[in-house]
């Protein structure tokens, strides 16, 4: 037995001396052999370290991205719009708006356009607003397109306004026109489906055209700042109702144009939003005091003390009828502004 071990023993070790020997042997005939695994070494661990590094670098760009166009649309905040509706031929219009495979889209969109206006003439007092049934708009604009060469030859967005005074003013008619569209029903089809989403999309396109028409046509234009936060209304949309579920019962174009509203104000807003003197100076406190809060140590009395503060006196900021944002903005959106009831 002891032999056999012996053996086994020997066997292993010349195995051993052998690989010694082949590899002693291998730099004997080539020399770089050390210099060539240590570089492979290197570039093993560089490229290790590298891909450490990635998920961090990929981090701080989406960073620096977002801080950057946090501060674009700061820039553009209260500036006017620089996009305007899409102008479409009437005559065009009338011929997509008669084919029956785009009759549904026509008449969503057209739905969209006159429940948006009828809310803008009711915010003005001289103006009655729109009364009667618009549910045949489509066919109504159809019409006029077909036997009056004017309508022909205007503007689509045009024509139809024109006839939402002409044939819906509440001056002639009594009834102000029935608008089932409420905020919970139109998120409900964004999120079924494609058919669903394409009647969100359509209803959602002709409130922002009939908006950007009647900015246009107002002294003082409804929307200011960057248009592509016009694109986000539908996520606006989304995290409103899931801060107050209450709203889903409001017409959808009213908490649409409340939500833009509030994002893209004009100077006029802008400067009427501005704090007063004394709630200006409980901000520059409570902003210092957050300073320290957040840069101090999180074991040091000091630190403890300074986030203290600054939330009584954020209490009493908010006690003015003044926030910090609301609830569905990130951190980066944040402005002070009224709080939101």
């Amino acid at each position: 037995m002891h032999v056999i071990l012996l053996v086994i023993s020997l066997t292993f070790s010349s195995v051993s001396n052998f690989a010694n020997a082949e590899g002693l042997l291998s730099r004997i005939l080539d020399p770089q052999a050390d210099i060539k695994e240590q570089i492979d070494k290197a570039r093993a661990n560089q490229e290790a370290k590298k891909r450490e590094r990635q998920p961090r670098e990929d981090e701080k760009l989406d960073r620096l991205a977002h801080e950057q166009e946090a501060r674009t649309l700061l820039e553009a905040r209260g500036k006017p719009l620089m996009v305007t509706y899409r102008h479409i031929p009437a005559n065009i219009q009338a011929i997509a708006c008669s084919d029956p495979m785009q009759q549904a889209d026509c008449k969503i969109y057209f739905a969209g356009f006159a429940h948006t206006v009828d809310m803008i003439f009711a915010m003005n007092p001289s103006m009655k607003g729109v009364c009667g049934d618009v549910a045949d708009l489509i066919h109504e604009f159809v019409h006029e397109v077909r036997t009056n060469l004017k309508a022909r030859e205007a503007e689509t967005h045009m024509v139809l306004l024109a006839l939402l005074a002409r044939d819906h003013s509440c001056a002639k008619i009594r009834g102000r026109i029935q608008n089932p569209v409420s905020a919970g029903y139109l998120m409900d089809m964004c999120h079924a489906g494609d058919f669903g989403f394409n009647v969100c999309s359509q209803y959602q396109a002709g409130f922002i055209s009939a908006l950007l028409l009647l900015s246009e046509q107002n002294a003082e234009p409804i929307l200011c700042g960057d248009s592509r936060l016009i694109d986000g209304v539908a996520n606006m949309l989304n995290n409103r109702l899931q801060a107050n579920f209450r709203l889903r019962r409001d017409p959808a174009v009213t908490v649409m144009l409340n939500e833009l509203m509030a994002n893209m104000p004009c100077s006029s807003r802008i400067a009427s939003d501005t704090p007063p003197e004394e709630v200006a100076q409980l901000i520059a406190q409570e902003e210092t005091l957050n300073d320290k809060c957040r840069g101090g140590s999180g074991d040091d009395k000091a630190t403890q003390k300074a986030c203290d503060e600054r939330d009584v006196i954020l209490k009493k900021i908010e006690a003015k009828n003044w926030c910090w944002g609301h609830d569905d903005q990130i951190g980066a959106d944040r402005v002070w502004e009224r709080c939101r009831k």
